[in-house]
């Protein structure tokens, strides 16, 4: 799997008023750890940080024109940048990557226009859309053509529209896509890299090649520190949504439907990778054995049915059927 995964959470997501700028940057310093490639932010994020965290790559999103100036102060990969910011010629010296719907057909001509609103280089394009193809074989066709038509980077953006956005998230780095965006938490907008990374390890036992859990368990930490709770955080919307991406998926090399790896309604297959995932932590950590196993000791004798009886035992529909 050789896709760069793009995380524009801080351009997307609302930040909350009291997040500081020492959580956003070590929210950015955990997806360098888990493997994200890039960070699309915007000036929201830019007034609070000051000054950006090294090991990433940057894209800023300048939302207006008149925000073209701040690229002179930070060390940007690229610029973001839309048609509806075209209406007036735009200089820069920051790459450009363009951002448009994908409209079969068309997009040569989209990005030939927009290189003669620009006094500067398109260097990538994004393409936003749903994306809606049946099997990663249509996908990775799909891609293909793209790779072929346009010889510039493509990064894929998924929203959730006709098909989910974690379905076309998975078929896109499964077709080997140049690049996929992502938000962390979760949305009903686009493809959430928390359900993503769940999903991978739900059904396939796996993570993307050179994706660090721990950097990516961190990330989520911090993620709940910085942003605000989207107003539908409805946990069983949220399950239905996971639920119906889960449904779609297909083995790549068999065709037949994926299944879990193990049963969501064992107890002890839980509560072994809840302790399995604490001691690796606190490996990682540098914590001393002894400190650590009081730490697994006291969880273990923690009631954990306390927790585990509202998902485990109540009757659901769906996902935890």
């Amino acid at each position: 799997m050789k896709t760069v995964f793009v995380d524009s959470s801080l351009c997307l997501s609302t930040l909350r008023e009291d997040a500081s700028a020492e959580d956003i940057s070590e929210y950015i310093k955990h997806l360098a750890k888990a493997g994200v490639k890039y960070v699309e932010l915007d000036f929201r994020a830019l007034m609070k940080l000051k000054k950006l965290p090294r090991g990433i790559g940057y894209i800023f999103r300048a939302v207006d024109p008149m925000f073209m100036r701040i690229t002179h102060a930070f060390d940007f990969n690229y610029v973001t940048l839309t048609l509806s910011d075209l209406k007036k010629n735009i200089k820069s010296d920051v790459p450009i990557m363009l951002e448009v719907p994908y409209v079969e057909n068309n997009y040569r001509g989209v990005v030939r226009y927009a290189q003669s609103r620009i006094d500067g280089m398109i260097t990538a394009v994004r393409f936003c859309s749903d994306f809606g193809y049946k099997s990663v074989e249509e996908t990775r066709r799909f891609v293909s053509k793209i790779r072929n038509d346009i010889p510039l980077p493509v990064d894929f953006c998924p929203r959730n529209t006709r098909k989910t956005a974690l379905d076309s998230a998975l078929k896109l780095t499964l077709a080997n896509a140049d690049s996929v965006s992502f938000v962390m938490p979760g949305s009903n907008l686009r493809a959430s890299l928390e359900e993503y990374v769940v999903a991978l390890l739900a059904f396939y036992d796996v993570v993307p090649s050179g994706f660090d859990l721990y950097g990516f368990l961190g990330a989520a930490y911090y993620c709940r520190n910085i942003f605000r709770d989207p107003e539908n955080a409805d946990i069983m919307k949220l399950f239905e949504m996971l639920d119906r991406d889960l449904r779609m998926l297909k083995n790549a090399d068999t065709g037949e439907d994926v299944k879990l790896n193990f049963s969501l309604k064992s107890s002890a297959t839980l509560g072994d990778k809840h302790f399995s995932a604490l001691e690796m932590m606190m490996r990682r950590a540098n914590i001393d054995k002894g400190a650590s196993d009081m730490l697994v000791g006291a969880v273990k004798h923690f009631d954990a049915d306390v927790c585990n009886s509202g998902i485990l035992h109540e009757p659901r529909k769906g996902l935890l059927n």
